[in-house]
């Protein structure tokens, strides 16, 4: 099951990483066929593994989201890749890295310290290099 999730989870990606704007008529059968496979065989794990009272596969609203995806592309055929949105969650990443070095009751002053920290050092770096040219 793990083995067919992950197949079909890297197939849509593929086909969508090598089509334009809007897929073609095969193309977003397979990548709407490969992207409920998906969501199935990762629902039949949760529930599996559920059952056994070891959380590995958790359901999360981006499984819910990855369903309408799945819809979407079967009929519109729009590919979805356009819209991701990788830049913004890994900068909140990075500010929930942050956080979690932080004292809970600190944690949102340290937040905008250190973030303004990297800011400075950013600032900094570009004005050394400026002043060697």
């Amino acid at each position: 099951m793990l083995g067919t999730a992950a197949y079909s989870l890297q197939r849509a990606i593929e086909l969508m990483d090598n089509s334009g704007m809007l897929l073609s008529d095969e193309d977003s059968k397979e990548c709407s066929h490969c992207l409920f496979s998906f969501l199935k065989t990762y629902s039949w794990l949760a529930a599996y593994y559920f059952e056994k009272s070891v959380l590995l596969f958790r359901l999360r609203p981006k499984h819910h989201m990855m369903w309408h995806h799945a819809m979407q592309i079967k009929k519109w055929k729009l590919n979805q890749s356009l819209f991701h949105t990788f830049d913004e969650e890994s900068f909140l990443g990075k500010l929930k890295q942050i956080c979690r070095a932080c004292h809970g009751r600190t944690a949102t002053q340290r937040l905008y310290e250190r973030y303004l920290l990297v800011f400075a050092m950013l600032i900094e770096g570009h004005r050394r290099i400026s002043e060697k040219s």
